[in-house]
């Protein structure tokens, strides 16, 4: 976690035994789909798409972005869980110079995965939406925003009319949409990644939503 505001900078001043109170998570997280996964972190993203590779199942591949070296987290703990882990840095001192985007346009074009997986700041996410529709690939990508009353009554989150505290933050995003509106009325509801960190691999944890802004705005 990065001190960049208030309520992180006091995070980082406690010390092993200060009591914190959370809230969440709120509205509506991950949901595991098809069989092969592409995940895409900007920055601090990485978390919880960490998290989220623990429930996959089948091909799992990661493209980690940040603008530098020292900036890329969990690298290692992907590769570990035996992800596919590819990475971007800003300034090339790791990885391939460059946007995560360099890396996962080609990727849609010549082996896309059945669903795309993102977290990072709105530009990446932007970018990777577009990327996705192009290529007929679906994708749940993680919107950030400071959630105040957490219901949906203050309207502080919302992004293009949504309001990420209840119907994010993950939303759906590419091509074709993979809201329950859109789904084949015979295809079964998928199964949100639920958050008990003693489950088995299988039902670990993708940490949803947080109180307070957004990932480092690297990509």
């Amino acid at each position: 976690m990065r001190a960049v505001g208030d309520v992180t900078n006091a995070l980082h001043a406690l010390k092993v035994g200060d009591e914190v109170g959370l809230r969440g998570p709120f509205g509506n997280g991950f949901v595991p789909e098809g069989a092969d996964h592409l995940l895409v972190a900007g920055g601090y993203g990485a978390a919880p798409m960490l998290f989220l590779s623990t429930a996959l199942r089948g091909r799992v591949r990661a493209v980690v972005g940040a603008r530098t070296k020292s900036e890329l987290i969990l690298v290692r703990a992907l590769d570990e869980g035996g992800v596919d882990v590819h990475t971007t840095t800003e300034d090339g001192s790791q990885g391939r110079q460059g946007l995560v985007t360099d890396v996962v346009a080609p990727w849609l074009a010549l082996d896309p995965p059945d669903t795309l997986y993102a977290c990072g700041p709105h530009g990446m996410l932007s970018a990777l939406d577009a990327l996705a529709a192009a290529s007929g690939v679906r994708a749940q990508l993680s919107w950030e925003a400071y959630m105040r009353c957490g219901v949906g009554l203050c309207g502080s989150c919302e992004h293009q009319g949504r309001l990420l505290c209840v119907d994010g933050p993950v939303l759906a995003g590419g091509t074709p949409r993979t809201d329950a509106a859109q789904r084949d009325p015979g295809d079964p509801a998928p199964t949100p990644v639920q958050s008990d960190p003693e489950t088995p691999r299988a039902e670990a944890s993708s940490t949803p939503g947080t109180s307070e802004g957004s990932p480092s705005p690297a990509t």
